[in-house]
């Protein structure tokens, strides 16, 4: 199997408050630079074939100009079969869209996370539930026909009532695939720094659900957090668990080698 490649975008409009990765709240002057060294790091490496996938994380990738994410892939051999990119709802316009779709990115992964303005608003995100619903119209009317939503269960003060309307939403709009991630309050987080911690004894009960309901409407549940309908598995994350060799570029990004 070929290998996969990872391309770190560090960039944020700003922390949420779950957050422990590797991430920069930064002015977009500091786009440039940063990508000009991504581009370097790739030229600079030896490829001995092709990647089969490209998975562009962060951070927010969808917060950088539509053409650095062009001009990143150009510097990659050719021949990728999945490309993915991460964005955050209200970050997405035409111009992107189309970058993004002459780039051969054929995945975007929208990190919803709920479709309750509330309980955005507790974790610090910055879109509302009508900015998810508005992107995934405009990545359907682009032409993007591979789309996973991310969801976090068992947010602070999260009604079971409302994550049950979170995933009829998902049975509503019917993405291709879905991550359901369980919240993990790191140390490094704005929430793990605070004195009194986080509960998360609902966080097993809404992840039960989900599991249910996404089985009854059709999805594979494939992978921990992970549910795709049937062909749609994501081919990236999959190297992971399998033990597939991959590259990572970027700041904080690392590799896997069998031969290392």
């Amino acid at each position: 199997m070929k290998p996969g490649v990872y391309v770190h975008i560090p960039f944020c409009e700003q922390r949420c408050y779950y957050c422990a990765f590797t991430v920069a709240v930064s002015p977009q002057l500091a786009h440039e630079p940063y990508v000009r060294r991504l581009i370097r790091e790739i030229q600079l490496s030896q490829f001995s074939e092709e990647p089969e996938t490209i998975f562009f994380g962060g951070g927010t990738p969808s917060i950088i100009d539509g053409v650095w994410i062009q001009k990143i892939l150009a510097a990659f051999p050719k021949g990728a079969e999945e490309i993915s990119l991460e964005a955050n709802p209200g970050t997405l316009d035409q111009a992107k869209l189309e970058c993004y779709a002459g780039a051969g990115i054929n995945r975007i992964s929208l990190g919803a996370q709920s479709f309750h303005d509330e309980d955005l608003k507790n974790a610090g995100r910055l879109h509302n539930s009508a900015d998810v619903f508005r992107d995934i119209e405009s990545l359907r009317k682009h032409g993007f026909n591979n789309i996973n939503i991310d969801l976090i269960a068992g947010l602070p003060n999260q009604q079971f009532d409302v994550w049950r309307q979170n995933l009829a939403n998902i049975e509503h709009i019917r993405p291709e695939h879905v991550s359901i991630y369980m919240l993990d309050v790191e140390d490094r987080s704005v929430w793990g720094r605070r004195e009194s911690g986080i509960p998360d004894d609902l966080s097993p009960r809404f992840y039960m659900e989900a599991a249910e309901r996404l089985s009854r409407a059709g999805y594979i549940h494939y992978e921990i957090s992970n549910w795709a309908l049937p062909g749609f598995e994501c081919r990236h994350n999959l190297k992971y668990w399998t033990n597939v060799p991959y590259r990572g570029f970027g700041v904080s990004a690392h590799s896997f080698s069998r031969s290392a």
